[in-house]
């Protein structure tokens, strides 16, 4: 990993040895081009909160809705083993992102938070709704804003492999400082998206386990905003918060047409990130060799 690192800095690198020129140290340039036809990537890791949610659930012989659900997220302790291993760094709740500037810092980019969800066990929740006898002959009945306790014999639900909020965003850098020949350039982001969300969902209900297959569960619509320092015109870290809205109408229950779970959750995520920066413009190259135009006779 550490030598994938290294070559992908030799190439931007090459790319900025022609372009690069000195300039003064500059605050709040907004007419910066410093970022211009350039693209970047990045890999980092989150931690989430989420708000108390109501849960609609639905199959064969129940048909119910619990109010005010806590739940966490799980992410792993850290190791550096874990953490920067080609085959662990995506056990973590994780951060990727691509994505290209256009022109005035503004820039469009694709990428996917990996988030998990998991209910709080053992919480006294309000339900309504029925449960029939064919289902459980000890939570059978039918639930008027009945106290329940979320025991592991009765509901077990998480989004643990995960939530996977995959979006299309807009943003902008606002420009905060650069030093001489932009060694050191910070500026401060801005940006929203959305798209849709996939869900890999494991449903305990009165004892029995269901691990749902990777599912189109939803859509999501993020803001977010943060700091980022980019060095040498070439590597970046970034530290931003977002906030959001994740609405879940077709997550799976038994992984059946007619079971399914319905809920909207508001999440509160931050999470820091490393990357690389490059140009995309062949002039940025003078080593890549160009097709020579046939004269005119």
């Amino acid at each position: 990993m550490v030598l994938l690192v290294f070559f992908s800095i030799l190439v931007c690198r090459a790319g900025d040895t022609l372009s690069t020129g000195k300039r003064n140290n500059g605050w709040f340039d907004l007419k910066d081009k410093y970022h211009e036809k350039r693209a970047y990537l990045y890999w980092g890791y989150n931690r989430d909160y989420y708000l108390k949610s109501d849960i609609s659930i639905h199959g064969p012989g129940y048909n119910f809705t619990i109010y005010n659900v806590s739940a966490l997220d799980k992410q792993s302790p850290f190791s550096a083993k874990v953490y920067f291993g080609l085959n662990t760094l995506s056990i973590p709740q994780y951060n990727y992102r691509a994505g290209f500037y256009i022109k005035n810092n503004i820039h469009i980019s694709f990428g996917l938070d990996h988030m998990k969800y998991v209910v709080v066990q053992n919480q006294t929740v309000k339900m309504n709704g029925v449960i029939d006898s064919t289902v459980s002959t000890q939570y059978a009945g039918n639930y008027a804003n009945k106290n329940v306790t979320l025991t592991p014999d009765f509901i077990r639900l998480q989004h643990t492999n995960g939530l996977n909020v995959l979006t299309l965003d807009a943003g902008w850098l606002m420009p905060i400082y650069h030093t001489q020949k932009d060694i050191i350039h910070i500026g401060w982001n801005f940006g929203a998206g959305g798209c849709f969300v996939i869900t890999r969902t494991e449903f305990h209900f009165m004892n029995v386990f269901y691990y749902n297959p990777f599912h189109f569960s939803g859509i999501a619509f993020p803001v977010y905003t943060g700091p980022r320092i980019d060095f040498w015109k070439c590597i970046f870290i970034a530290a931003e918060v977002k906030t959001g809205e994740v609405f879940l109408p077709w997550a799976p229950a038994e992984n059946t047409p007619t079971s399914g779970i319905h809920q909207n959750i508001t999440y509160l995520e931050y999470y820091i990130v490393g990357g690389l920066s490059f140009p995309v413009d062949k002039k940025s190259y003078p080593m890549i060799k160009r097709k020579k135009r046939p004269l005119n006779q």
